[in-house]
């Protein structure tokens, strides 16, 4: 019995893993733009300004659910080729591990794009040239627990964020490992250190996204409720959880309320049936907002 029990060691030794690796994921250090665009349609634009507020979709249930996948795939495949490798804990199977996080545990994203002028925004996300671009200004977005990260899109960027965090643990180990004297902690403060490294690869992964989206410049709100053994039980660190249907599937989605809506503009697609001067936008945000934002029509030309 007495060797099932963790030595102050020990203790201290999995206290520091944590917080080490923590530190690396702990916010964005990604200069912000001055600028970003959220699409949508008009009854999203009413939603937004009629409560101030915006939708954080859980990342599993949006329209393509492979994209949030992406990042998990492309990590353990470069750990099968051994691209990636540690010395002081095996990523042996943690294909298992990562799997079992995208599971469990939850992201919810807000998704927004630095460049508006694409074809292919207006037409996927834009509502094929009918829906609106809402301007925000970044600095004003974020607040806890939700963080802005910019998308990473480069194989060699996103191949240095896996090695990051996979370096971060291993090095931390090399230095925690000598200070204990059992070798059986030892072998059990490796196994957190493949925990640790499955739950902060599951959190990456929104981050990162196929080469082949770069020109979309996108940027994510992002907020983690981690779910399974030894998670707290109830409502998450995000607040209230809300369902809505859409495309036929059931949609979690959390709301941030913000006391000013941090917005600047309207951007109205080319098909779009208002114009600049439709009163029904004017009145919305006189009467939500307290005053006129800009409203514009986007020079993109797609039409349904």
């Amino acid at each position: 019995m007495a060797s099932r029990a963790v030595s102050s060691q020990w203790q201290r030794a999995a206290a520091s893993l944590i917080e080490r690796v923590g530190k690396y994921a702990a916010s964005s250090t990604d200069p912000r733009p001055e600028r970003l665009y959220h699409f949508t349609d008009c009854a999203g634009l009413i939603g937004i300004f009629d409560k101030k507020t915006i939708w954080a979709s859980l990342a599993t249930s949006l329209n393509d659910p492979s994209e949030v996948r992406y990042g998990l795939d492309l990590a353990c495949d470069l750990f099968r080729r051994q691209i990636v490798t540690a010395t002081n804990f095996s990523l042996d199977g943690m294909d298992g591990l990562v799997a079992a996080r995208a599971d469990e545990s939850r992201a919810y994203i807000v998704s927004f794009c630095r460049n508006l002028n694409l074809a292919g925004q207006w037409l996927h996300y834009g509502r094929s040239g009918s829906g609106v671009a809402v301007g925000f200004y970044p600095e004003r977005l974020t607040q806890p627990p939700f963080d802005l990260f910019r998308i990473v899109y480069r194989h060699e960027a996103q191949l240095e964020a896996i090695n990051t965090i996979i370096r971060t643990i291993d090095e931390s180990l090399g230095e925690l490992l000598p200070t204990i004297d059992d070798e059986r902690q030892r072998d059990r403060l490796k196994a957190v250190a493949r925990d640790v490294a499955a739950d902060h690869l599951w959190m990456a992964s929104p981050k990162l996204k196929h080469p082949s989206f770069e020109a979309e410049e996108e940027w994510r709100l992002i907020a983690y409720e981690l779910r399974g053994p030894g998670a707290p039980h109830g409502q998450g660190p995000a607040g209230e959880t809300h369902f809505r249907a859409s495309a036929g599937r059931v949609i979690p989605f959390k709301e941030l309320l913000f006391d000013t809506l941090p917005a600047f503009e309207v951007v109205l697609g080319s098909s779009c049936p208002m114009g600049p001067d439709d009163l029904g936008v004017l009145v919305l945000m006189e009467e939500r907002l307290g005053a006129r934002l800009t409203v514009r029509v986007s020079d993109v030309p797609v039409r349904t």
